[in-house]
This record gives C-alpha cells, structure tokens and sequence, in this order.
C-alpha cells in the first residue's frame, strides 16, 4: 500500500549531511587538545554518551567565539546537492554564507 504524504520532515545535521565535511570534527580537531582522544575512545566503546562526551571537551575547546565563528564560516559550506535532496530542485546558498553574530 503507498500513502502519499504531502508533507516531509527532514533532519540533518553538519557532520557531512548539509556540509561535503564534518565541520563539527574539524572545529574538534583544529581547537581542541589531543587529551579529547580518550575522550572519543570511550564514545566509541558506548562507555559514555554523547552529551557527557561533550561536557568533557568543551573545556578543551582553545579559541574564542569571534575566531570559531570565523573559521567555521570560511571552512564550510553547504552541499550544492542538499537542495535538490530536500526540495528537489537546485539551490543557491550564497546569501546563507553571510556571518551571523552569535549571542553568548
């Protein structure tokens, strides 16, 4: 039996879904220590989850807001074939690639 469903709901994320690479572990990789390492083994062994894998590297994290903004805008972009995936047609993202100011 096929249902027709007029509408979808897509959720993605920037771990190469959206983006061509996985901007989250580059900015892990570019800002934080090598000690996040055995950090990353017990997540992979399911010895920790996600949200206390976080809440130990975040103090590891070396940079200020201004700079990962930055290097997060200039390191990614957004997949030109998201678009046709989500709304089956082209898209044109460059207005997407303006800075926004965080709140912290």
């Amino acid at each position: 039996m096929l249902f027709k469903q007029k509408k979808a709901l897509v959720i993605s994320d920037f771990d190469g879904t959206i983006c061509p690479v996985d901007v989250g572990s580059e900015v892990l990789s570019r800002f934080t220590q090598k000690s996040r390492d055995d950090i990353d083994r017990e997540y992979v062994k399911n010895s920790l989850g996600s949200r206390e894998a976080y809440r130990k590297i975040a103090p590891l994290m070396m940079v200020n807001p201004d700079c990962l903004q930055t290097y997060v805008l200039k390191r990614s972009r957004i997949d030109p074939f998201f678009g046709r995936f989500v709304f089956r047609r082209p898209m044109n993202y460059a207005a997407a690639a303006e800075p926004v100011k965080l709140k912290y």
